[in-house]
């Protein structure tokens, strides 16, 4: 997405600006860079597709329809809202019609949210650390997955407990259980899928409280 027009105060205009050569540039758009842009820019976005079946986070927008005629007036209505706005989309980044399709590091279905494959893939191959630097480096890429493994905290601990008290960078060699790892990388590669839970003004919390044995192969599925 290619904003057009989104002014800044007029105020920030003189604060936001910048000296070239015998020149004082001052910008009259928001910038990259700026503090808070990116929140003033979500405000905006929610503002802007309000009440419509979208899930917006920054220049990335999901439209969710129950059918393809109802995608296409949801595309339609959201086309017209961003129009408005003087927002630009890029079309060759766009998936129109798709059944699942990649958001915010994940896979999105109708059957619910995965861990991409891509980054599984990277996290199954990722070789076997062998000192405290890597295995952190290793566990910060597992720690936006964590959600999805169940018992994550338990297994990572394993883990956590090799680097507890060295320093972040610290290039000693550590010499740990060969099973762990393995344990591990199998949770991971199974790629679990948070189910979506349906909720009723009766029972508001059962997204959070419940988790519904009633799946497919009545494998139970941990709940976000």
């Amino acid at each position: 997405m290619r904003v057009l027009s989104n002014p800044c105060r007029t105020r920030g205009h003189s604060e936001n600006g910048a000296n070239y050569s015998m020149l004082f540039i001052r910008i009259s758009l928001y910038a990259f860079g700026l503090r808070n842009a990116s929140q003033t820019f979500q405000q905006f976005l929610d503002d802007t597709l309000r009440d419509s079946n979208c899930f917006a986070y920054l220049d990335d927008i999901l439209i969710v329809s129950i059918d393809h005629a109802s995608h296409y007036r949801d595309l339609e209505q959201d086309f017209q809202r961003l129009n408005e706005k003087g927002l630009v989309l890029n079309i060759e980044k766009c998936i129109f019609g798709a059944d699942k399709l990649p958001f915010l590091g994940c896979e999105v279905s109708k059957d619910g949210i995965s861990p991409s494959k891509e980054k599984v893939e990277s996290l199954v191959n990722y070789p076997q650390p062998q000192d405290v630097s890597a295995l952190r480096r290793f566990l910060a890429m597992l720690n936006f997955y964590r959600r999805f493994i169940p018992n994550a905290a338990e297994i990572q601990r394993i883990l956590y407990d090799l680097v507890e008290g060295k320093k972040k960078r610290e290039k000693t060699t550590i010499d740990w259980s060969e099973a762990a790892f393995q344990a591990f990388s199998f949770l991971v590669s199974r790629s679990p899928v948070h189910r979506y839970q349906h909720t009723s003004p009766a029972h508001p919390f059962q997204q959070i409280n419940l988790v519904h044995p009633s799946q497919r192969m009545n494998l139970v599925h941990p709940v976000q």
